[in-house]
C-alpha cells in the first residue's frame, strides 16, 4: 500500500471519529491565479510564475488546504466521494491532497497549508538551510528532488554548487542550467543515485500528488536517507504517516 493510501486510510478514520462521515460535506477545489497562489515573489523562475504548475484551493469551514498539480480541475461534492476514487492519476490524487489539507486545518489538527507569498519562498531557503546547518552539522551534500528555486538557491550559496544535485519531473525543467553550472537532472533517471550520494535530501511534497513519493522513500530506506519533505501540499500526509517536513512561512 502506498503512502497516499495509508494517508487515506487514516483520515477516512478520523472522518468517522469525528461524526464526519453521514454528514453532506461540500468541498470547492479551484485553480488559483498566480497573484493568489504565490503574490509577488522577488524571482521570476517560480513553476506556478511560468505556467508549468498550478495550485488547486480545497476549502471547507474556515480553512483551505492546496496542492500542486499539473492537472487541475474543479470539484463540488461530499469527503465521501473523494475517498472513494482510485488515486490512479495525478488529477484525483490532487483533489484529495486538497482536500485532506483543508479538513484536518479545520479540525485543528495540522497547519500551513496555505503556499507562502511574496518575499516568503526565499527566506524559507534560507530558513532550511539555518535549520540544516542547526540540526545537521555534518551535512556537506544536499540533495534536492523537486525544483524549488529559493531552495536550490539558498542550499548554492551555502554549500557550493559542486555539493548540490537537483532533480524534477518536469519537461520544461529538466536541463536547465541553474545559478553556478548546476544542472537540472531528470527525476526518473537520477533520483536513486540523487539519494545515495547525497548526506540530506529535501523532496518536495509534490510527490505526493505526481505518484513518486513511494519510489522515493523506497530509495531514503534502501540507503538509510536523511530527508525531509518540504512545502504545504504534503501537509496532511506528513502527519498521517509521519514523514519529516519543512514549512516554515506558509498560512
Amino acid at each position: 500500500m502506498g503512502i497516499l493510501e495509508k494517508a487515506r486510510d487514516r483520515f477516512v478514520d478520523i472522518v468517522a471519529e469525528n461524526s464526519l462521515s453521514g454528514e453532506k460535506i461540500t468541498i470547492a477545489v479551484r485553480g488559483l491565479e498566480v497573484q493568489e497562489a504565490i503574490g509577488d515573489p522577488e524571482r521570476d523562475d517560480y513553476p506556478l510564475l511560468r505556467g508549468e504548475e498550478v495550485m488547486i484551493e480545497a476549502t471547507y469551514g474556515s480553512s483551505c488546504g492546496q496542492a500542486f498539480t499539473d492537472r487541475p480541475d474543479n470539484y463540488r461534492g461530499t469527503i465521501d466521494k473523494l475517498v472513494d476514487s482510485k488515486l490512479t492519476n495525478t488529477h484525483d490524487r490532487a483533489l484529495l491532497v486538497a482536500a485532506m489539507n483543508a479538513v484536518l486545518s479545520e479540525l485543528g489538527m495540522i497547519e500551513k497549508t496555505r503556499h507562502c507569498r511574496d518575499d516568503q519562498p526565499e527566506k524559507c531557503g534560507e530558513k532550511i538551510v539555518a535549520w540544516l546547518q542547526e540540526n545537521w552539522p555534518e551535512v556537506e551534500r544536499v540533495g534536492i528532488v523537486g525544483y524549488q528555486p529559493a531552495i536550490v538557491a539558498a542550499c548554492i550559496e551555502y554549500f557550493g554548487p559542486k555539493a548540490v544535485q537537483v532533480s524534477d519531473l518536469n519537461p520544461q525543467t529538466i536541463f536547465r542550467e541553474i545559478s553556478s553550472g548546476v544542472v537540472i537532472k531528470d527525476g526518473l533517471k537520477v533520483n536513486q543515485q540523487l539519494i545515495a550520494s547525497s548526506d540530506f535530501v529535501l523532496a518536495t511534497g509534490s510527490t505526493l500528488v505526481n505518484g513518486s513519493i513511494d519510489e522515493l522513500i523506497e530509495y531514503f530506506q534502501e540507503f538509510n536517507s536523511n530527508h525531509a519533505f518540504f512545502g504545504n501540499t504534503v501537509a496532511a500526509a506528513a502527519w498521517l504517516v509521519d514523514l519529516p517536513r519543512l514549512c516554515f512561512y506558509a498560512d
